[in-house]
């Protein structure tokens, strides 16, 4: 009539040395309650995995349950393995155990300067390996930013959202492809001075028709002439716009 919840469980890729914990159930499914229940083994042999239990001793009521708690602490990076086998109240049990240890991120930090940007302007932060794989993307950072990464060497360059025509990669260069300087994360270190000034410009003008009234609510586009990056700006209601938060280039 006892029922464990699962045969396997995997804890997923987990950061070393930080414990992970998952209760699993022990039904009793018989007619009328269980107990007082004795538990014998159980606890995993190897050092990253590890189990408790309150059903020791426990009465566990018809459709009841008690619990048994079995805890993933890497102390690597890798792939790790366990069986826990063991028997309540005469009834045998095999839990499969799995879980992956990676180690714990490092951080990038730094500023990031706006010159001559729109108000309201938010500054994004891409950080790329240097073989284009593992994009991560932080939007929305405060202009002395901090983010964090797996252990790995980058590509870290800025731009203001939503336009990435602005992008810009450290230490200033316009292309990550440009004179690039990596930037090294290791493990639950930190590494600062990642810093960008991100330099635009506007575009203005007024539309107006054949007669010479002013075209309101006309989107007004900035395409640049290097690339498919663009901006634009819808007119307001005196026909005037203002393309902004363009970087030097020919549009």
């Amino acid at each position: 009539p006892l029922v464990f919840a699962t045969g396997n469980w995997y804890f997923g890729t987990r950061t070393v040395g930080t414990p992970t914990a998952v209760d699993l159930n022990l039904y009793n499914y018989g007619v009328g309650p269980i107990g007082p229940l004795t538990v014998v083994g159980g606890e995993p042999p190897t050092s990253q995995f590890a189990m408790s239990e309150t059903c020791t001793g426990a009465t566990v009521p018809q459709d009841g349950h008690c619990v048994f708690t079995f805890t993933f602490t890497p102390d690597a990076a890798g792939t790790f393995a366990d069986t826990a086998a063991f028997n309540v109240a005469g009834e045998d049990f095999v839990l499969h155990l799995a879980g992956v240890g990676a180690p714990a991120n490092g951080t990038i930090s730094g500023s990031v300067t706006l010159v001559n940007a729109l108000p309201a302007s938010v500054r994004n932060v891409y950080v790329t390996s240097l073989d284009g794989s593992s994009p991560r993307q932080f939007h929305d950072q405060p202009s002395n930013y901090s983010v964090s990464v797996p252990p790995g060497s980058y590509c870290v360059s800025f731009g203001i959202g939503p336009w990435d025509g602005t992008l810009s990669s450290y230490p200033n260069q316009r292309s990550c492809r440009d004179s690039i300087t990596p930037v090294t994360v290791t493990s639950g270190a930190t590494v600062s001075g990642v810093d960008a000034t991100l330099t635009l410009s506007s575009i203005t003008g007024t539309v107006r028709d054949h007669l010479g009234a002013a075209v309101p609510s006309l989107y007004v586009y900035a395409r640049s002439a290097a690339s498919t990056a663009e901006n634009y700006d819808p007119t307001d209601a005196a026909g005037e716009y203002t393309v902004g938060n363009l970087p030097p280039g020919t549009y």
